[in-house]
């Protein structure tokens, strides 16, 4: 065994061959870091041993990156099936293992995301012994991804702590509660979001007139036919006006746990609504990407462009940019165990005041945006360094 003044071994939990995995490991390299490895999530979600023997063959120090288990149909079953009991017992939607075993890839469908984020608790329960062994140093805290993963928790975890964040409308299960919700409130807008979803998967921009008509915007692409009623993401933003399909959709959010907020109104640039994207490494605002969309929605994958960072800088006050780069790093005071995380902060019109939208505990994938010439994934391997080092020093 390597003594802890060594150089780290690096491990990545993750998606063999996934585009998060491969540029990770080229910073890797490009730092010159060994050794290093990869070991697949799926098979450690139906064998959590093989983390242990993953850590046991690198040996000690070792640093660990869990990344996020999306974009790959083997793993989103194992994490179906592992969350199935759990979903069972508190009473949400669920696909039992029998039925997981003859699924097929049906891609976008929105499936069960209460059941998959059940599942990615167990894995993270599974995977904590291994993980806070003496000589393992964790990037990414694994109960804090799940804080982070839950939009309901995560919101109440930063109001709890002062962090400004859009108007909660707590306990919203149904369309008609939220109707009856933004009635008490005198308001007429407000976001319904898949506590569990990202990159825009379930959220719903939902506007109510005062006559009572409707438009709901969304990602989600509506299939009705012989297979009954189901929602897809999409790439092609849909706008819904008929009452019926508008309570489909919140409805069937909503089933599966959501956050309602209300919509506030977000700064535009060139008459388009935009919102920032903001690494925190080592508790420090970094990266910084500026998102316009097209839509209510500004998530990349959807089409939407990066905006002039430097140009938005010198649009709005020092001390508002300032205050605004101060509250990301305040969200690293309320997950002081996660060395990275994405902030999604929105500007108001005037560009004054600011509200955290989300965090993304794996918002890191940012290609080719660099803070002081650096690319996001080198600037977290220094500041994982930098922990080790510190925190090493603190023990003697």
């Amino acid at each position: 065994m390597a003594s802890d003044a060594a150089a780290p071994a690096w491990l990545i939990v993750g998606v063999p061959d996934n585009r998060r995995t491969t540029l990770f490991l080229a910073a890797l390299e490009g730092r010159q870091e060994a050794p290093r490895r990869v070991l697949d999530a799926g098979e450690a979600l139906v064998e959590p041993w093989r983390l242990q023997a993953a850590l046991e063959a690198l040996g000690r120090p070792c640093a660990v990156r869990l990344d996020s288990p999306g974009e790959d149909f083997k793993v989103t079953r194992r994490l179906l099936a592992a969350g199935a009991a759990a979903a069972e017992a508190e009473g949400s939607p669920f696909l039992p293992p029998a039925a997981l075993a003859q699924l097929e890839d049906d891609r976008g469908l929105i499936l069960h995301p209460r059941q998959w984020y059940l599942g990615l608790c167990a894995a993270l329960r599974a995977w904590g012994p291994a993980l806070a062994a003496p000589g393992v140093w964790v990037m990414n805290d694994p109960d804090e991804i799940a804080v982070m993963f839950d939009k309901v928790a995560c919101q109440a975890r930063l109001e709890a702590a002062g962090i400004p964040i859009p108007p909660r409308l707590p306990g919203v299960a149904s369309y008609d509660a939220l109707v009856e919700a933004l009635e008490a409130a005198g308001e007429r807008r407000a976001f319904v979001k898949l506590a569990h979803g990202s990159s825009a998967s379930g959220v719903i921009a939902y506007e109510r007139g005062r006559r009572g008509q409707e438009r709901a915007t969304t990602s989600m692409e509506r299939v009705r036919d012989r297979r009954g009623l189901r929602f897809y993401n999409s790439l092609r933003i849909s706008r819904y006006t008929a009452p019926e399909h508008i309570r489909d959709a919140v409805d069937a959010v909503c089933r599966e746990r959501a956050q309602v907020e209300l919509w506030v109104p977000k700064a535009t640039w060139d008459g388009q609504p935009f919102d920032l994207r903001v690494v925190v490494i080592g508790g420090e605002a970094r990266q910084v990407v500026m998102r316009v969309g097209q839509s209510p929605m500004t998530t990349p994958h959807l089409g939407n462009a990066r905006g002039p960072v430097e140009a938005l800088r010198q649009r709005v006050a020092p001390d508002a940019w300032a205050a605004m780069l101060r509250t990301c790093e305040r969200v690293a005071e309320v997950f002081p165990r996660s060395l990275y995380f994405g902030v999604d902060v929105a500007l108001d019109q005037a560009m004054e005041r600011h509200w955290v939208l989300e965090v993304n505990a794996f918002g890191d994938l940012l290609p080719g945006v660099r803070w002081r010439g650096e690319e996001t994934h080198a600037v977290e391997i220094d500041a994982m360094r930098v922990r080790m080092a510190s925190r090493r020093e603190e023990a003697r």
